[in-house]
């Protein structure tokens, strides 16, 4: 799903996909608890001060 979006986008990953377990089974035996956070570097063509 990501990768799909990076490619509609029009932006390249700039790194490795890094996950985050906030919420893991080690938390709780419930799997609609778990929460993980995913962080994507990635990079534009764009100029430094037109990106938000």
């Amino acid at each position: 799903m990501l990768g799909s979006w990076t490619a509609s986008a029009g932006v390249e990953p700039a790194g490795s996909v890094q996950e985050l377990y906030l919420v893991s089974p080690g938390d709780t035996a419930d799997p609609a608890e778990w929460r993980t956070e995913v962080g994507w570097l990635m990079s534009t063509d764009e100029p430094e001060e037109d990106q938000p």
